[in-house]
């Protein structure tokens, strides 16, 4: 019997003050994650192989895991599997939420939280998510002018916020 080896595809994305990360591992692992002391960190699943655990707690496809304050959490993975994230400066997400719902627009509580977002929602940022990672992949080298960038952020900006902005999605 052969060993099979770790082999991962990363793909990271940098805006202009966004980041996306899309990845394929091929076998278990275990990861401390982080997010730094100014920045949210949004992980999600996007595939229904392999399981995910954040703090010992299995996720499902459609969960959201919602880092801040530079929490750090174990994330561990069971068999091959495939996740996005997203990585923003929590002051623009802040100003964001804001500027949208004012005095009800509430940050996520610091450290690590679990969302169940309404599907809908949910949907339209994975589908934003992967159309970004698709293009990039099939053209790594193409350069994203400065105003398509920022219309992009937008885009996902306000795809990120209108899942935060349900509170019935949040799961712990």
């Amino acid at each position: 019997m052969q060993a099979r080896g770790f082999r991962a595809r990363l793909t990271d994305i940098r805006l202009n003050q966004l980041e996306l990360l899309a990845a394929r591992e091929s076998v278990s692992r275990v990861a401390t994650v982080s997010a730094p002391a100014d920045q949210v960190l949004m992980v999600f699943p996007k595939a229904g192989e392999g399981t995910h655990y954040w703090a010992e707690r299995r996720l499902s496809l459609g969960d959201l895991v919602v880092i801040s304050a530079a929490a750090r959490s174990l994330w561990r993975t069971t068999g091959p599997t495939h996740w996005g994230a997203i990585l923003l400066p929590t002051q623009m997400l802040s100003d964001c939420l804001h500027t949208m719902f004012g005095e009800q627009g509430h940050m996520p509580p610091p450290g690590l939280t679990l969302w169940r977002p309404r599907w809908p929602a949910f949907w339209a940022l994975m589908k934003l998510h992967r159309a970004v990672v698709r293009y990039t992949v099939r053209q790594p080298e193409a350069p994203i002018e400065t105003e398509a960038a920022h219309g992009l952020e937008q885009e996902l900006l306000s795809a990120m916020v209108e899942l935060l902005t349900d509170m019935s999605a949040k799961r712990d």
